[in-house]
């Protein structure tokens, strides 16, 4: 659905931002998270 699409997410580190960029990936997108959660493990 998104592929050769990016997905920017502003507060993406948790919560309903988390969900979102998880479901953007899901679906074929690169997503790029954006959060001022500093302590939060890039994966």
């Amino acid at each position: 659905m998104f592929k050769n699409k990016i997905a920017v997410v502003t507060g993406g580190a948790n919560g309903i931002g988390k969900y979102i960029a998880e479901e953007f990936r899901r679906n074929g997108a690169d997503v790029c998270v954006i959060d001022k959660a500093y302590d939060i493990p890039r994966r």
